[in-house]
């Protein structure tokens, strides 16, 4: 067994990466949607995401994304406009199921590498920068040639320290894109 092992391995891999570049395609795009956040008073924020990746399979790929989970302001009391801005880096891993040639779905997961700054009257209050994972679901559509249309929702679970408390501020977003791929 260890024979078979040891003389077909480097066959195996020279097959896989001489498969790789029959599937292997860049990609760029965008999406806009709505946010939803659960901090009190429930907030409603516009969320963006502009990216690009590389699908190295037909199940798998690799994506790094602008993205700006969204903003949203409230105010307490007269004169008090408290404001939340939410936005960084997201690297992501892919995983697509193809239900045919020009649709199918797809998943998510990502580590949002990002910056949170609250604002009391368009003042900064404070800047606090983390890191956390994020997870999507969607579901994809070929609408001409190399442009896919794509419907997402994603989940934002944040955790962070503001003012010396342990924060959790969770968002649900829900957005429509687009991606070329060439």
């Amino acid at each position: 067994m260890h024979l078979f092992k040891s003389r077909f391995s480097p066959v195996l891999g020279a097959l896989a990466l001489a498969c790789a570049p029959c599937f292997a395609e860049f990609y760029a795009g965008g999406s806009v949607g709505l946010s939803q956040w659960d901090d009190e008073p429930k907030s409603e924020g516009t969320a963006y995401e502009i990216y690009g990746g590389f699908q190295f399979s037909e199940f798998f790929a690799v994506e790094i994304a602008l993205d700006d989970p969204g903003s949203f302001d409230y105010s307490p009391e007269r004169g008090f406009t408290f404001g939340t801005d939410i936005s960084g880096a997201n690297y992501s891993l892919v995983m697509n199921y193809p239900m045919a040639d020009s649709y199918g779905l797809y998943a998510k997961i990502g580590l949002l590498d990002y910056e949170l700054k609250r604002t009391l009257n368009d003042r900064t209050l404070e800047k606090v920068s983390n890191q956390d994972l994020n997870y999507a679901l969607g579901f994809q559509m070929n609408a001409v040639d190399n442009l896919w249309v794509t419907f997402d929702y994603r989940y934002y679970p944040l955790q962070f320290k503001y003012a010396g408390e342990e924060v959790e501020l969770n968002a649900d977003t829900f957005s429509v894109g687009a991606r070329f791929t060439f």
